[in-house]
């Protein structure tokens, strides 16, 4: 039944919410469809990335952006960097040792990721920083603006979930 439904959750045009309310009230295994839809959006806004000429987000039945995808990612501004912890116990100490330098924004319990003003230029004193604070980095990644970030910045939820955990975020 679950696969079922998940072929006919909707796509890129349809509200994230109202699809999540729909499986949840069709079926007691809302749980698994509704990571099965989180990830189909994310890949559906890929695909609208790459081949879509406007987009709109919908979110609670408003349209809360719409634009090309290029107008909407410049929207949200500068790039993001995300540092994947070794130790997720540090996460408050790397999020106050990067906060002087962008935005923090939502994340993971093991990572922290702000917006960089700077962009590249930003990244060697963010390693300074976690340096001097005695913070352990698996990994360390910048990324331009995506349209899971204007996702983001719009709705306030995010379509990612944590891989290592079956909660949807």
């Amino acid at each position: 039944m679950a696969s079922q439904i998940c072929q006919r959750v909707p796509g890129v045009g349809v509200d994230h919410a109202i699809g999540e309310l729909l499986v949840a009230t069709v079926n007691p295994i809302a749980l698994e469809v509704t990571l099965a839809v989180q990830r189909e959006l994310q890949s559906r806004l890929e695909e609208a990335d790459q081949l879509a000429g406007r987009i709109a987000i919908i979110d609670l039945g408003r349209i809360v952006a719409e634009g090309t995808p290029a107008e909407l990612k410049a929207s949200v501004g500068e790039p993001a960097m995300t540092v994947t912890l070794a130790d997720p116990d540090q996460r408050a100490s790397a999020e106050a040792a990067l906060a002087r330098l962008g935005t923090v924004l939502p994340s993971s319990p093991r990572t922290v990721a702000i917006r960089m003003p700077d962009g590249a230029a930003g990244l060697a004193p963010a390693v300074r920083a976690l340096d001097e604070a005695g913070i352990s980095v698996a990994k360390l990644d910048l990324a331009e603006p995506s349209l899971d970030d204007v996702f983001l910045a719009k709705t306030g939820r995010s379509l990612h979930s944590d891989d290592s955990t079956d909660e949807p975020v």
